[in-house]
């Protein structure tokens, strides 16, 4: 246990987050954009079951940027764990250590691809398949992180995971068993935060999500092409919005990322 608890230390202190350079590699941009006080852990294990800090800053960035834009305003962020990458041509990545965040930071966790955004449409009943099938692997002690649909959200959406219920599954007939997983999901509508039970929302009264325009045609493993519209493109892309949204937010501190949003009962951890 003490050695798991130092590994990153470690890390940190001889290999600048645990990165195992290629020689042969660029040196990546410097510049800075902000500073972070949080260590941001970016093992798939963990991104792809469970909150996680960087996470929340990357959906909290979307969020942010969406209702600036007139016309692309949303009630939440949703972000596929799948987006975060740690392997790149440079070497492997587990942690973006605390202190200055730069372009280059940025580059290596998204790749140098532009990731466009979108502001999608969609019922409360599309919205509950979509969550069941991001917590349906958990608790799977077979399931392979890279096998996982997970998402990250953004501060307004938050719901409690209880695995010991039906999981979300799709047969090899394609039929679909409905996932009775998610429990007490709220939604905070407007500058208040009025909190809306998923429950409770009129099953004919749609919400608006940002999120990445791949998930948003079902590139990412989501039955979101027949559940959802898209209404909105947003004008910049995911690094230049992460971008703007850490410099506003710089300092990064552990209050400005609004844990307990995914509350996961004890049964979706897997069995060692």
């Amino acid at each position: 246990m003490k050695k798991l608890f130092l590994l990153p230390l470690i890390c940190l202190y001889f290999t600048a987050g645990c990165v195992n350079y290629n020689n042969s590699c660029e040196k990546s941009d410097g510049t800075v954009i902000g500073h972070s006080e949080v260590l941001f852990d970016l093992r798939p294990e963990l991104l792809r079951s469970r909150e996680a800090p960087i996470g929340n800053l990357v959906a909290d960035s979307l969020f942010y940027a969406a209702n600036n834009q007139a016309g692309a305003e949303a009630d939440f962020a949703i972000v596929p764990a799948s987006l975060f990458k740690t392997k790149a041509a440079c070497g492997t990545r587990d942690f973006i250590e605390r202190g200055d965040i730069t372009k280059g930071d940025l580059a290596a966790l998204f790749g140098n691809e532009s990731i466009p955004l979108v502001t999608i449409e969609i019922l409360p009943g599309g919205l509950k398949k979509i969550l069941e099938s991001s917590v349906a692997a958990l608790g799977d002690p077979l399931a392979e992180p890279e096998a996982i649909n997970f998402l990250q959200v953004s501060s307004q959406l938050s719901f409690t995971v209880d695995c010991r219920q039906q999981a979300h599954l799709v047969a090899a007939d394609g039929s679909e068993y409905a996932g009775m997983r998610i429990d007490n999901a709220l939604v905070l509508i407007g500058q208040k935060g009025h909190e809306v039970t998923l429950e409770n929302w009129d099953p004919n009264t749609s919400l608006h999500i940002v999120t990445t325009k791949d998930l948003a045609d079902s590139s990412e493993g989501y039955a979101l092409a027949t559940a959802a519209t898209i209404v909105a493109n947003l004008d910049q892309d995911l690094a230049t919005v992460v971008e703007d949204y850490i410099g506003d937010l710089s300092p990064i501190t552990a209050d400005k990322l609004a844990g307990g949003r995914i509350r996961l009962l004890d049964n979706c951890y897997k069995a060692k």
